[in-house]
């Protein structure tokens, strides 16, 4: 993402704080951030791969100009955007939607491996818990299959 090989039509959200803060500033390392309208659960930001891609992991910050970030976030892929399957870990009380670890600040890199590679064409995430507004930049990781 950060590259911009993904071009910013394909990068869609549940919603944006305003014309400035839209899901194509979600880039890592960008100038702004995605935000989300409200900070209330439900939001999320989409990534169109244009092809099915394993992806392997993620990587996310904070809004770079504001004190805002995500601190967990879940995952979703799919190869088509209304069959997103939410990225599961098998823990000793069964299987479960995996809760990933995010920022705890709006300027460092955190990096999330997925518990096992997922062939996408659809990938969404979606802010679990934040520090005062859902607001990230991102990075996707693949592997070649």
């Amino acid at each position: 993402m950060e590259s911009k090989t993904i071009p910013d039509a394909s990068i869609t959200a549940s919603s944006k704080w305003n014309s400035f803060l839209g899901p194509e500033k979600g880039r890592l390392n960008g100038k702004t951030a995605w935000a989300a309208t409200t900070a209330l659960d439900g939001q999320w930001i989409q990534v169109d791969l244009e092809h099915p891609t394993c992806i392997v992991g993620l990587a996310t910050q904070g809004r770079r100009d504001h004190p805002h970030w995500v601190t967990e976030y879940k995952v979703g892929c799919g190869l088509q955007a209304e069959g997103i399957v939410m990225v599961t870990e098998n823990s000793s009380s069964g299987v479960s939607e995996k809760i990933f670890s995010a920022n705890e600040d709006k300027h460092t890199v955190m990096y999330n491996g997925l518990p096992e590679a997922h062939l996408c064409h659809f990938v969404r995430v979606y802010p679990v818990s934040w520090f005062e507004r859902p607001s990230m930049r991102m990075e996707l990781y693949t592997a070649r299959v």
